[in-house]
Formats: C-alpha cells, sequence, structure tokens
C-alpha cells in the first residue's frame, strides 16, 4: 500500500485542463529532477532576440518528447523539417531573419506551456515555483 501525503490540484499545458493528483512520497521524489529539468531547459527560457542557434533551442525541447509527446510533436516536425530544408538548400543561415522571428515566437508560447508543467511538477514535488 502506498502513502498518500497530500492532494494537490494541478493545472496541465496545451489545453488538457486541471487535474488532482495524489502525491505519495515517491512521486514527490521523482517528480523533483523532472521539474529542474523542465524548470532549467531552453524551452523555461527562451532565448533572447537572435541569440544562440535554433538547433540547440530545438535539441533542448525534443529532449522532453517522452514526456509531452502530443504538445511538442507539431513544434518539432515543423521546425525539423524547415531546418533541414534550409540546410540541404546550402543556406548561410539557420533561418532566415523572418522565419527567426516566428520560430522565437512559437518556442515562447510553447515555453508558456512547459511553466506550467515546470509549476505542476514542482507542486507534487513539494516546492514552490519562483
Amino acid at each position: 500500500m502506498v502513502l498518500r501525503l497530500r492532494t494537490v490540484p494541478v493545472n496541465l499545458p496545451f489545453g488538457l485542463g486541471c487535474v488532482q493528483v495524489d502525491v505519495s512520497r515517491a512521486e514527490a521524489s521523482a517528480a523533483w529532477p523532472l521539474y529542474v529539468e523542465f524548470a532549467t531547459g531552453v524551452a523555461a527560457h527562451p532565448l533572447a532576440s537572435r541569440a544562440g542557434f535554433v538547433w540547440e533551442a530545438l535539441t533542448s525541447v525534443n529532449s522532453l518528447f517522452d514526456t509531452l509527446t502530443d504538445g511538442l510533436r507539431p513544434f518539432l516536425e515543423g521546425w525539423h523539417t524547415e531546418l533541414r530544408c534550409a540546410h540541404a538548400n546550402g543556406a548561410d543561415e539557420e533561418l532566415g531573419s523572418d522565419r527567426r522571428s516566428v520560430f522565437e515566437d512559437e518556442l515562447h508560447r510553447l515555453g508558456d506551456g512547459l511553466g506550467l508543467y515546470a509549476n505542476a511538477l514542482a507542486r507534487i514535488a513539494g516546492t514552490v515555483p519562483a
């Protein structure tokens, strides 16, 4: 029998709603490293305008894929395809300035959703998100 420590309400990203989660000590412990991964990644702290590399940002978001497949798939598939095409066509930069702006906007919106997920993990872990 698993001892439940508390019930935690959490808001889920990508329009998934709100749920009540019964949290055990094991679940709280498991939530902590996931929270740290989400809270410190590029998706939670998007690139400053024209700073960093698009490919590195996509790699950071991709590392979360197994956990949030449905929310991340459209973003990753579209931008990975565009970067591959640019590379195949011999582009000098990852994305042109107009497409880079669109990427940064979409990454920022994705980060908002992932912030909700990070906050949910923080609540489950028993810590208050910053």
